[in-house]
Formats: structure tokens, C-alpha cells, sequence
């Protein structure tokens, strides 16, 4: 892991993103990206500045912001990482999808809402546009988070889906580079009920990634899915929650999907990575 990307509005939420972020840099010793996005239109970036002089407000807010930035990646939770501050105008999901592919970003780090939404969201929208439609691991995290140990990782995941072999091998590969044990679950519930072998043959199939003398495999019967995932990781002290999000691109925002509701049940940092 080389780059780590941290949206930041300057807000409790991003600061206990950044927090995440340093803590996560000092193990692997990355690069940590601040970046803020002032709303503008779309194509802000490509204006000319004769066009952009027609929107003194926005350029007042990047000045601005460009101020905070700086100000900010001058925290001493920074001594001894290497941190780029940016400063955009734009849409802001956007904006932070695109550097993420132009700047090779391995994982994002977000707050789970930001200071401009609703304090009733429990994720805003930003946030959930980037959960859904990031091409690299998000790693999304409470407003008062602090991260003490993030030495226990565990992924929960049906392990039949298309694409379950990338999304596999990239969480093991997060694991490695912080130094986290990885462990598996699958959640039985009544509804969908499946029976242990059938389990352990589809875990037989990534064997090839998954190493067994390294990672446990927990087949947990509850009532739900997510009530399993908190009893189990509750059970076996994780700090991490890991989970495969399916492509939900055109679904509205009030469907939420699994991610989404393990973020509004728990105060541990959630990894997903979208499965497309």
C-alpha cells in the first residue's frame, strides 16, 4: 500500500479519518493525500480563468481552503509522513473518484458523514458515493474514532459472488501491509440457510488465497446477516470489519446495502470494496 487518499472538510469526521490514516501510514509508511473539494461545477477544473473570474464566491473558497489545507497537513499528526494537501473545486464524490484512479490510490479513508450534510445521516451522501462506486478499498470510519489497534480483520462474505477472488485477494493484501490477522465468516441465517459443506467447498475454490494456517474460517448461524457479523466480531474481539459491496451505482440512496447498515450498527471502522 504506497497511497492513501483522506477527503477532508475539515470537520470531526475527517479528522478522525486522518487520525486512521497516520496511524495506518506509520505501519507501511505510505503516502497520505489530503484532499478538499469546494462544490463547483463540474468542469471547474477545465474553466479557463476568464470563466472562472465569472464565480468569484467559489474562488474565494478555494483560496481559502487552499489556506486550511496547508494549515492543516501541518498537524503534528503528520510528523514523519509524507502528506500531499489538494485543494479542487467540484462535485465532490466525483472529484475524489478521479484522483483516486490519476493518483493510484490503494485506500480511501472517510469519514462517515461530512460537515455540510444533515447530522442525521449517519453516512452522507459523499461518503456513500464513494463507498459504491470506488475502484480501490474504502475504509470508512466514525466521528469519534480513535485507532488504537487495528490488528484484526474480519471479512464476511457469501464467497460465491462474481469477482469474490479480487475483492479476497485485496483484503488479504491490506492485511499484510498494516500486519492484521485476517479471519473469514460466513453468516448462516434462517432464510438462507446453507449447509456447511457447501460452505467449505466455495472456501476451497480461493484456497489458492486464502492460506489456512493463516486465516480461521468461522461458519456463524443468527438470526440476520448483520446480527451475525456483530455477535461474531463482538465474539472474537475484531477491530476492522471487512464486506464486499455489490454494485449499487444506480441504486437510490435510501437502499442501503449491507456496508452501509454494518456503518450505522457499529463504531468500527468498515472495509469494503466494491464488487463490479
Amino acid at each position: 500500500m504506497k497511497n492513501i487518499l483522506i477527503p477532508i472538510d475539515f470537520s470531526q469526521h475527517s479528522l478522525s479519518a486522518t487520525r486512521t490514516g497516520c496511524f495506518i501510514s506509520n505501519t507501511c509508511d505510505a503516502t497520505i493525500h489530503l484532499v478538499h473539494v469546494v462544490k463547483a461545477p463540474e468542469d471547474w477544473e477545465i474553466l479557463t480563468e476568464a470563466q472562472q473570474n465569472r464565480n468569484p464566491e467559489i474562488q474565494k473558497k478555494i483560496a481559502e481552503a487552499e489556506l486550511e489545507a496547508m494549515k492543516f497537513s501541518k498537524l503534528p499528526l503528520f510528523e514523519s509522513l509524507t502528506v500531499i494537501p489538494r485543494v479542487y473545486g467540484g462535485v465532490p464524490y466525483k472529484t475524489i473518484l478521479e484522483y483516486a484512479l490519476a493518483y493510484k490510490i490503494d485506500l480511501i479513508i472517510m469519514g462517515a458523514h461530512g460537515i455540510s450534510e444533515s447530522p442525521q445521516l449517519f453516512l452522507g451522501s459523499t461518503a456513500q458515493k464513494v463507498i459504491r462506486n470506488a475502484d480501490c478499498l474504502v475504509l470508512s470510519v466514525k466521528k469519534n474514532f480513535k485507532p488504537q489497534s487495528l490488528n484484526k480483520i474480519l471479512y464476511a462474505s457469501d464467497f460465491v459472488s462474481d469477482g469474490i477472488k479480487k475483492s479476497v485477494k485485496s483484503v488479504c493484501e491490506f492485511a499484510e501491509d498494516i500486519k492484521a490477522k485476517l479471519d473469514f465468516a460466513y453468516i448462516n441465517t434462517p432464510a438462507e440457510f446453507i449447509d456447511s459443506f457447501t460452505i467449505e467447498e466455495r472456501i476451497k475454490k480461493l484456497m489458492g488465497i486464502i492460506n489456512p494456517r493463516k486465516h480461521k474460517l468461522f461458519i456463524h448461524n443468527d438470526f440476520t446477516k448483520d446480527q451475525g457479523i456483530l455477535n461474531l466480531s463482538k465474539k472474537i474481539k475484531t477491530n476492522i470489519l471487512a464486506l464486499t459491496t455489490h454494485n449499487r451505482k444506480n441504486k437510490k440512496n435510501y437502499q442501503i446495502g449491507i456496508t452501509e447498515t454494518m456503518l450505522y450498527k457499529t463504531n468500527m471502522p468498515v472495509l469494503s470494496l466494491v464488487m463490479k
